[in-house]
């Protein structure tokens, strides 16, 4: 058993490196091009949480929160109970889901915040290929300093950068 655990490390590393090479500088700058084009979405519907999981679809926005499960701390992670989906959450959800689907980027979850004219201010789009993240963020300063392998950032332009975090 003591030999499988090193064997085990090296492929999810191996799966990770891979995963992580995946995402070159023209890929992160088409991503994001192509991400920005769902604001109007997203600011239409003032999305602040969304998922899209086979185990977990939820969303949060300014007609209430919704999901189809209620397990808050690994479905749910905005503050609040949700409610089953009804046919206008339904729908917003599908037209979220459409705009994302459109961008031709697998991602899980994402969050948003918003100003109070409702203009995106900040948003984390999360992988579903890996644990990285794309996060727009206007006229971001500086970026975070990396934290070993924990978490890397990486500048895309003056609004958005790369995300990646170790599982561990």
């Amino acid at each position: 058993m003591k030999a499988f655990f090193p064997i085990l490390f090296s492929l999810l590393n191996f799966a990770l490196v891979g995963c992580y090479s995946q995402y070159t500088p023209a890929r992160q700058q088409r991503d994001v091009a192509n991400l920005s084009k769902t604001f109007n979405v997203l600011e239409n519907l003032q999305v602040r949480d969304y998922r899209n999981q086979d185990w977990c679809k939820n969303i949060a926005y300014k007609g209430g929160k919704f999901s189809n499960n209620n397990k808050q701390s690994t479905c749910n992670l905005f503050e609040g109970q949700a409610k089953g989906f009804d046919s206008q959450s339904d729908r917003d959800f599908q037209t979220v889901n459409r705009a994302i689907t459109d961008a031709n980027i697998q991602i899980h979850y994402m969050s948003a915040d918003y100003d109070r004219t409702g203009k995106l201010t900040q948003a984390e789009f999360n992988l579903a290929q890996c644990p990285c993240a794309y996060v727009y963020s206007p006229a971001y300063k500086e970026l975070a300093p990396n934290q070993g392998k924990e978490m890397e950032y990486t500048a895309i332009n003056q609004d958005w950068y790369f995300l990646m975090s170790d599982w561990n």
